[in-house]
């Protein structure tokens, strides 16, 4: 198992940017990129490719500029997947200090099971809330922009410039809607051209492997193929911008694998297991998390030792604790609520899925959230 390393892990890129801009942070920032020199630039774009595994760019990469400037891997956090890493990416906390703890989380504060970026019980697609500001009652982030002595620019798709969850990581950082792969340089171009601040920082990201490694197959042609035009995007990126006085950096929030229909398994058709759960799995189905009923925990033991011992390790979620797997500093107090009394963290290939009445089980070839090598190590690009 690939553990966060919280000396070379996206939290320390985020230490690495911030302190360019003036703001202390709880993490040290990456040996390899200085924050000192980071702050002679009077641009620093970073760029995160969800889903972009370090292993699958390591050996799909073609154009010189990028490989030339790849100063290896970094870890992501745990789980392994979007709405944790990119929280982190953009708060500079670590999953035990925002609690967005998976992409099905239970929130104690309305009695459900949630999928938390839409924000929605798992069965529906109705958001519990009108508004973002009530909907940060259960985020309680704050974005780094606020705290940068910059202008910050949110250059992100469209279809998310209303989503609560985007307005509040994007803090007072302006907005520049695009569509489609291709006008992300021209989005950028456009705001150098047009700057009204000295110092910019300019956060863009791009979904569409990570999308395409879930149905597909994250070492698929169809992957493969939409990976190079994510670097022809970038070229476009590197050829628009003045290096002397901008620094471009790329990375992503995790990795894939993928999982045959053999090894998907499901509670369903576990004897026992599901009389010892007070609640579905939460989490992902890569580490899914564990709320036992009372009294049921050794015969939960016993159950996961004879079914799912050969396919995956099982923690108490206090160990996970011990060990910083979730990040370091003071534990917000409500990540104990979201993470359940055990996780069961499944080896390599595959997945543990649990279904609530009236969801609908996704189809999916490629996943992560997990601890492999795949899921957790992403590349680091540092174009200056």
């Amino acid at each position: 198992m690939f553990y966060p390393d919280f000396n070379n892990n996206l939290l320390n890129l985020t230490a690495s940017i911030s302190l360019s801009y003036g703001c202390q942070t709880s993490y040290q920032p990456l040996l390899n990129i200085s924050a000192d020199k980071l702050s002679q630039k009077e641009n620093i774009i970073l760029m995160v490719i969800d889903g972009l595994g370090y292993n699958f760019f390591n050996k799909f990469v073609s154009e010189k500029i990028l490989q030339d400037n790849t100063l290896g891997s970094i870890t992501s956090v745990f789980p392994s997947t979007t709405a944790v890493a990119i929280t982190s990416i953009l708060t500079g906390k670590s999953p035990k200090e925002h609690a967005l703890t998976g992409w099905f989380v239970y929130l104690k504060e309305l009695g459900s099971a949630s999928k938390i970026l839409p924000l929605e019980p798992r069965y529906s697609t109705s958001t519990y809330f009108d508004n973002h500001a009530d909907s940060n009652i259960i985020y309680d982030l704050d974005s780094i922009f606020d705290n940068f002595n910059a202008q910050a620019h949110f250059v992100h798709l469209n279809k998310y410039k209303d989503d609560y969850y985007q307005k509040i990581l994007r803090g007072q950082s302006i907005f520049h809607g695009f569509d489609q792969l291709d006008q992300i340089s021209s989005s950028i171009s456009n705001i150098l051209e047009n700057k009204v601040s000295q110092r910019n920082f300019i956060y863009t990201y791009w979904n569409g492997l990570d999308a395409i490694s879930h149905q597909y197959g994250y070492d698929s042609e169809q992957a493969i193929d939409h990976f190079n035009k994510i670097q022809e995007e970038i070229v476009n990126i590197v050829n628009s911008i003045d290096r002397e006085n901008t620094s471009l950096i790329i990375t992503a929030d995790h990795g894939f694998i993928n999982v045959n229909n053999d090894n998907k398994l499901r509670v369903k058709d576990i004897p026992g297991l599901r009389d010892c759960l007070v609640l579905p799995l939460m989490g992902e189905p890569r580490s899914p998390y564990c709320y036992l009923r009372s009294g049921k925990e050794e015969k939960f033991k016993q159950i996961w030792k004879q079914y799912l011992s050969p396919y995956s390790q099982l923690f108490h979620i206090d160990e996970m604790i011990d060990k910083q797997v979730f990040g370091l500093n003071k534990m917000n107090n409500k990540f104990t609520d979201r993470v359940g009394d055990y996780i069961i963290v499944m080896n390599d290939g595959y997945v543990l899925i649990d279904n609530v009445l009236l969801e609908k089980e996704m189809d999916l070839v490629g996943y992560h959230g997990g601890l492999s090598e795949n899921e957790m190590m992403v590349p680091l690009i540092y174009i200056t």
